[in-house]
């Protein structure tokens, strides 16, 4: 009875680590409502082959630093960050990938936040990750998803 509560246990466990409402949390109220959006050509998604080698580096970190070459292993070797901004591995959420893009923006309290947009009816929230060249680090990285029916 014991190995059965257990195993019970480690899989329960192993569903609420893998739960994406916990991949990034919501922006809160307090971030404001004034945006800094980032220009679109700052940021791509990591390829669905390279997104669980993304979400083991950003298991216990919602970013990480990355150096040039990295950019190669993400998909785009030739992919260059303008200006003084660094590259970052951003955790990312989204609904209805295909009809949807990413968005990012910094709240006055240098908070980023990766937005998703898409049409059609709310389905289920699934996790990705972002490379995105940033001009500082974020203090936080939050999320916001919104879709049109």
């Amino acid at each position: 009875m014991k190995s059965i509560a257990a195993l019970l246990f480690l899989l329960s466990a192993s569903a609420a680590a893998s739960s994406p409402s916990v991949w990034l949390e919501p922006v809160p109220r307090a971030a404001g409502s004034s945006q800094e959006w980032l220009p679109i050509n700052n940021f791509f998604e990591v390829p669905a082959s390279r997104l669980s080698t993304a979400e083991t580096w950003l298991s216990g970190v919602p970013y990480l630093r990355q150096v040039q070459h990295d950019m190669g292993f993400w998909g785009h070797p030739n992919y260059e960050c303008p200006g003084s901004t660094r590259g970052y591995l951003v955790r990312a959420l989204y609904e209805n990938g295909g009809t949807g893009e990413f968005a990012l923006w910094w709240t006055p309290k240098e908070e980023l936040v990766v937005a998703h947009s898409a049409l059609g009816p709310a389905g289920s929230v699934l996790r990705s990750a972002l490379v995105a060249c940033l001009p500082k680090e974020p203090v936080a990285v939050y999320s916001a998803i919104s879709g049109a029916t």
